[in-house]
This record gives C-alpha cells, sequence and structure tokens, in this order.
C-alpha cells in the first residue's frame, strides 16, 4: 500500500496503522536501539514507485520505519512525502552485492547499503529479526506447537 503521508489525515494514520501496527512507545524506541534507519538511495524500483519518482530528476532516498506488524519505507519526490506500507507477512527481502531488494506483492524497491554502512546492514539485519520473531508468533504456527 503506498500512500501520500505529507499531511497528517487521520484517515491515513489509522489506514497504516491497521496494516502494520502503532508506532512502538518511547520507551521500546529507547529498548530497541531507535526504529528508524538511515538513508539509503533507491536505485530501482517498480513502475507504481516509480511513477511517483519520475516527477523530479533528483537522487531518491528512502528510509524505513520498523513497525510492530511490518515496515514503512518512506520517500519524497518533489515535495510530496510517500510511504510504502509493507505488512511483514508480505515482505520479502533479497541481497545482491551492495543492494537490498524488498518485495511485496507486485512492487518492489532495491536501495544501495554498502559493506561500510554497518549501521544500515545491522538496521536492515533487525528486520529480518523481526520477521522472523512476528512469523513465530502468527496465528498459522500455533497449530504446529501444540
Amino acid at each position: 500500500m503506498i500512500k501520500k503521508i505529507t499531511r497528517n489525515d487521520k484517515k491515513t494514520k489509522e489506514e497504516i496503522n491497521a496494516f502494520v501496527g502503532k508506532a512502538f512507545s518511547l520507551w521500546d524506541r529507547i529498548k530497541m536501539g531507535g526504529l528508524g534507519s538511515t538513508r539509503y538511495l533507491i536505485k530501482e524500483s517498480s513502475d507504481s514507485i516509480q511513477q511517483i519518482l519520475n516527477t523530479s530528476d533528483t537522487k531518491h532516498y528512502c528510509n524505513i520505519e520498523l513497525r510492530p506488524g511490518g515496515i514503512i519505507l518512506n520517500f519524497r519526490s518533489l515535495q510530496e512525502i510517500y510511504a510504502w506500507v509493507v505488512p511483514f507477512y508480505k515482505l520479502h527481502v533479497y541481497k545482491q552485492e551492495i543492494f537490498y531488494s524488498f518485495y511485496a506483492n507486485t512492487d518492489y524497491m532495491s536501495i544501495q547499503c554498502s559493506t561500510e554502512n554497518k549501521k544500515g546492514n545491522d538496521f536492515i539485519r533487525r528486520i529480518l529479526e523481526a520477521k522472523a520473531e512476528a512469523s513465530r508468533h502468527s496465528s498459522m504456527f500455533h497449530y504446529y506447537d501444540q
């Protein structure tokens, strides 16, 4: 789900919260060592995202926010801010050399994260750990734990 979040719209905020959960509390953020990533360079994306990005000719960057039920990839085009909201159960992450690719349904985004960017690589590792933890607690797996 791609949403324009430039303006503080209550309905949009509720949709995002329903999709990936409410933002973590301040105390949880401190305990987890932060929930936002560094800035990543967007190298490639699906057509739906590329149509938004093509409105300006500058380099495009994104950052990632971790939520209890997924991630939000925030990016900007011209004066507008967009959020690609991806729940963990739809998220697939692939790594190829210095690029990470995030896939959900028909959308994807490839970002550049060099090996020297330890903080960026650690954050993506935390996303994968949170995804694994969420899948362990999903109702689909409770049947097999009994």
